[in-house]
């Protein structure tokens, strides 16, 4: 699952953004929960975020996710949550 999420969250930033892409995950001992980011460069003015299927993707096997911009780097991000 996390590797689906990494995929399609990096595939994301590949296709809308720009080089260098900056992976991270960390996790919450609190909440039990996996937080993946993929910050990229983002070269030109973020559209409206439209949910395709890459990102349904995400949508369904994570807990939140969404999107951080600010001038020159876009951020997607996802929570994760395991069962027993």
């Amino acid at each position: 699952m996390v590797g689906i999420v990494v995929g399609e969250l990096l595939d994301n930033a590949r296709r809308h953004g720009d080089t260098p892409c900056v992976v991270r995950l960390s996790f919450d001992l609190e909440s039990e929960a996996l937080l993946v980011s993929v910050r990229d460069q983002c070269v030109r003015r973020p559209e409206p975020w439209r949910c395709r299927a890459g990102l349904m993707v995400v949508e369904a096997l994570s807990v939140r996710w969404g999107a951080v911009s600010e001038p020159g780097t876009t951020t997607m991000w996802a929570e994760l949550r395991f069962d027993d």
